[in-house]
């Protein structure tokens, strides 16, 4: 793997303010709703106020906690979403006239013809230049073709 796709994998350190306001209001609702519950059995149970207070602090300390493992589904445009397969290459399967499957990496994937390139023949090298879901864009690898 080159070594700027590498880097790409590594989020920054610190988040944006956009991420962590996303993932407060997303907490939000989860910590009113625990507190209203703790305040009513405070009342029908007579517990003590500095116990309810202790626990409210302590699912808000949850949550805070959670942050760093969840934050990354918080962030938008990241350049590490995107598709892991483009750039790479593999082997034409089926003949790609513009559909087929192709072997990359052992694996089969069904594959298309970027639009205005010529068929690909089975056994040919192709390089993957987009996704879209699951179907690889594919082109003639004609660094891999040629002598």
């Amino acid at each position: 793997m080159p070594m700027d796709r590498i880097r790409d994998h590594h989020p920054s350190r610190w988040p944006g303010a956009r991420t962590i306001l996303k993932y407060a209001l997303v907490q939000l609702p989860d910590i009113v709703i625990f507190a209203v519950v703790m305040l009513t059995l405070q009342r029908w149970l007579d517990l003590s106020p500095i116990l309810v207070g202790v626990l409210i602090a302590i699912w808000i300390l949850k949550d805070i906690l959670m942050f760093p493992l969840l934050r990354r589904s918080f962030e938008e445009n990241r350049p590490e979403d995107a598709h892991p397969m483009i750039g790479e290459t593999g082997t034409a399967r089926d003949r790609l006239d513009p559909t087929g499957y192709v072997v990359i990496h052992g694996e089969l994937w069904q594959a298309e013809l970027l639009e205005g390139h010529p068929p690909v023949e089975p056994g040919e090298p192709v390089r993957v230049e987009e996704a879209r879901g699951l179907t690889l864009l594919v082109v003639l690898d004609a660094r891999a073709s040629s002598p």
